[in-house]
């Protein structure tokens, strides 16, 4: 049984020409390395978060020890697994701790997963179909951005592939072991846990639990580091987790006071799901193609449950899971994010015209491309802005001890949000200390620029307030 269902009419077809595939391909390939490369230095999302991860990265291999955790969740309570502080730190330290190596290495990333889409989809589809996804995906302003962001949970999309190949090849134990990785990344992989769960059932019901036990030492196997942090470090982790999809349940049925069902819920999940449709083929200010995408998308969906039930199912119980966690942020939808640009594949694949086709694909081609050459940094100060603040702060500084703050988009977060800042001037020679007499104040937003100042210093429309408080 394979996700395009028993009575699906897709054939392993002979594709027109070889030459005319091959160039077709490799002009796939170079629309999915222009925009990803082009301005990377500006485009590159270097944020708090990212500066956080990179600090602890920098003091691992600086300390010489390995860590059985990985970076925080959005809950003080839980981490993630260790995987991307293994396999991330040798790229960095390969380029002298050169922030914008991350930038190029989910570059090269975004290659990799569009070779892996081709050849799961071939396997799982048809050629038709995996060159039309391809193309999809390398014009895509969702994976686009995905790429610039350059964070560790985009890796699940990568992983998702293998995972999915295995599960429906029946290879059991080794698609636990991607969704175990998956895990590693993010925990939004267990949106598709129920899918997964009537997949087994539905076509293992006589030997569910042994089936059931194979992919579960699969998924186990990559958590085991977490979990021996968690058993000597922070026993009560494991235990809350455990408690904790129950609880979201419970406040969405209403039954504990938290996390409620309402109509603003309902209001921003559907806004959220129609931008997670429609932004991964058209630009979202196209509004009334991105109507029409949804629109097709939808038509597809509801004429089509017979012959793409699992795939159909998966979307929809993945999307029932997020809508009960309420209001999810668009990286939630990581697990299903390769199921808008499958949907739009099939639907391509079925216009009998190669001109329409052609045609279509080269609006959408256009569109976003003018989308990608243009200024989108959204809340974050460029990447050559970031630099010119660091090293004027330590030209300023001259050698001296500091501190610094940070004032701008989610500096309600720990330590202002201005980890890459901090990250920034520790590679630039002089890393920030707490409590120093000399503290720089790094407006993002220079509207809320206020207070005294002993000095201020201006890049590139950026202010920082310079403070000395001279001991008596």
């Amino acid at each position: 049984m394979c996700l395009v269902g028993k009575n699906q009419k897709i054939t392993h077809d002979k594709t027109s020409p070889e030459l005319l595939g091959k160039m077709f391909l490799l002009l796939v390939v170079i629309l999915n390395m222009l925009p990803r490369i082009y301005k990377l230095d500006y485009y590159f999302r270097f944020s708090g978060e990212e500066g956080q991860e990179y600090l602890v990265i920098k003091n691992m291999l600086m300390g010489g020890y390995i860590l059985l955790q990985g970076p925080a969740t959005s809950h003080a309570w839980l981490l993630f697994g260790p995987l991307y502080y293994w396999v991330f730190p040798p790229f960095l330290e390969s380029f002298g701790f050169n922030p914008i190596v991350g930038g190029y290495v989910f570059v090269l990333l975004s290659l990799v997963l569009l070779v892996i889409n081709y050849m799961v989809i071939q396997k799982l589809f048809c050629k038709k179909i995996a060159v039309i996804s391809s193309f999809l995906i390398s014009i895509s302003p969702a994976w686009l951005n995905l790429t610039r962001e350059a964070r560790f949970y985009s890796l699940v999309l990568l992983f998702f592939y293998p995972f999915i190949y295995f599960f429906i090849k029946r290879k059991l134990f080794l698609a636990g072991l991607m969704f175990g990785i998956m895990l590693n990344f993010h925990y939004s992989p267990l949106i598709i846990v129920p899918w997964i769960i009537y997949y087994l059932y539905i076509n293992h019901r006589s030997v569910f639990l042994i089936k059931s036990t194979h992919f579960f030492v699969g998924v186990l196997i990559p958590s085991i580091p977490l979990i021996i942090y968690s058993l000597i470090n922070r026993p009560d982790m494991l235990l809350r987790f455990a408690a904790w999809v129950p609880y979201r349940i419970a406040g969405f049925l209403g039954v504990v006071a938290r996390n409620n069902f309402n109509l603003s819920v309902l209001r921003n999940n559907l806004i959220s799901f129609y931008n997670f449709v429609t932004f991964s083929v058209i630009r979202s200010d196209y509004v009334l193609i991105s109507l029409l995408a949804f629109v097709v998308f939808m038509w597809f969906i509801v004429n089509n449950y017979r012959q793409h039930k699992n795939l159909i199912l998966l979307l929809l119980s993945s999307y029932a899971c997020m809508f009960i966690h309420g209001s999810p942020p668009s990286h939630y939808y990581l697990p299903i994010y390769a199921i808008p640009i499958i949907v739009f594949s099939l639907v391509i694949y079925r216009i009998k015209s190669l001109f329409i086709v052609i045609t279509i694909l080269s609006i959408m081609a256009v569109v976003n491309i003018d989308y990608f050459l243009t200024v989108k940094t959204k809340d974050l100060v460029p990447y050559q802005t970031q630099l010119k603040i660091a090293e004027s702060i330590v030209n300023d500084a001259k050698g001296a001890p500091f501190s610094i703050s940070r004032v701008g988009p989610y500096d309600y977060f720990e330590e202002t949000y201005s980890q890459n800042y901090r990250y920034l001037l520790w590679w630039k020679g002089n890393e920030p200390i707490s409590n120093a007499d000399i503290i720089y104040t790094i407006y993002d937003d220079p509207t809320k620029f206020s207070g005294h100042s002993d000095k201020i210093i201006s890049v590139d429309n950026i202010l920082i307030k310079k403070e000395e408080w001279k001991q008596k």
